[in-house]
């Protein structure tokens, strides 16, 4: 394209005009961010934290990290990094963060729901996620207690919710649950009448529908059992195809678990230790 003598003078007459005006409108630009990244003014002045109950999650501790992860202002600062902090404190299971004009910042929580114990001390939630925190907060007496390989947690916590609800007809809880090395699974549960009784269940190589039915079975004769032997058995073992075996009362037990039930204060041990 050929520039004629008069289009060069139209370049020259108008073109530094608006070159100035571009530099003027990237400097104005500037510093407006300028401005709004360091103006005061606009920090957030308000913090709303939802689904904290005091104990687990507290209003204070949600403030203490994000008063640490909030850098620059209401419209500068980087919530995921503070979404991100959130989710460090223990008993939180997810969080998310957003902010209300002109300087409130709002984060809710996610609790985790505490469902057992794992062998080493920390909590496995209703997810079957493990996380360290302090089982007294958990608001319960006593957790079950799971044992076996960590890969195996969300197995155990799909089982463990199913086979409660097997057993809920004998108005007991599991106390213990175990997967071994083997793959092979057993429980302990106990109720108000019932002492700690320890069940074998064998592996679950035909899925966990399987061990639930065999369960599921030996609840209905449950009764039976009980009334046949003079008292709940002491362990049963559920491993056989088309049959069970369930081992006398025991005596001591029984008579400890019911002082037990009398004072509180008695203290059984649990029949289940890893690895067995």
């Amino acid at each position: 394209m050929m520039w004629s003598e008069e289009d060069r003078s139209v370049v020259r007459r108008f073109g530094k005009p608006v070159a100035a005006a571009c530099l003027v409108a990237a400097l104005l630009g500037a510093a407006y961010l300028w401005h709004v990244r360091s103006n005061p003014t606009l920090s957030f002045r308000s913090l709303s934290v939802k689904n904290a109950d005091g104990i687990q999650v507290t209003t204070r501790q949600v403030g203490a990290v994000v008063e640490k992860a909030v850098s620059g202002n209401f419209f500068t600062a980087d919530l995921e990094r503070v979404k991100e902090a959130v989710e460090t404190l223990p008993w939180v299971a997810s969080a998310t963060v957003r902010r209300v004009f002109p300087d409130r910042l709002i984060v809710e929580v996610e609790r985790h729901k505490a469902l057992a114990l794992y062998e080493d001390g920390r909590i496995v939630s209703d997810r079957g996620v493990l996380f360290a925190a302090n089982p007294e907060e958990a608001g319960e007496s006593r957790l079950p207690v799971f044992y076996g390989p960590e890969q195996q947690v969300s197995l155990m916590t799909e089982a463990f919710v199913r086979l409660s609800d097997v057993l809920a007809p004998l108005s007991v809880r599991i106390t213990d649950f175990q997967i071994s090395d083997r793959a092979s699974w057993s429980l302990v549960f106990s109720g108000d009448e019932i002492p700690p009784t320890q069940v074998e269940l064998g592996r679950d190589d035909e899925g966990l529908d399987s061990v639930a039915k065999r369960l599921g079975d030996f609840v209905k004769v449950y009764d039976q059992v009980r009334m046949k032997l003079g008292g709940p058995p002491a362990s049963v073992d559920l491993r056989y195809a088309k049959a069970f075996a369930a081992s006398n009362p025991d005596e001591n037990l029984i008579r400890a678990w019911r002082e037990k039930g009398r004072d509180g204060q008695t203290q059984i041990p649990a029949p289940i230790a890893p690895g067995t």
